[in-house]
């Protein structure tokens, strides 16, 4: 594989997890489970900030 390849497919893998978390975070949120809605965003928020940095470093978002 590719650098690149790795590149893009660590911030899809990173990406994916932030969307995950969130969703599982507005689910709790349904339930009324605040503190995991609260734990789940911040791991979605983590996610998608390593994704952010990953895309930036390899000049793959503009």
């Amino acid at each position: 594989m590719f650098a690149d390849e790795e590149l893009v497919m660590e911030l899809l893998v990173n990406a994916g997890q932030a969307r995950s978390d969130a969703m599982e975070a507005i689910r709790c949120a349904g339930q009324k489970d605040w503190q995991g809605a609260t734990q789940l965003m911040a791991s979605s928020e983590s996610a998608c900030l390593q994704a952010h940095k990953i895309g930036n470093a390899a000049n793959l978002l503009i």
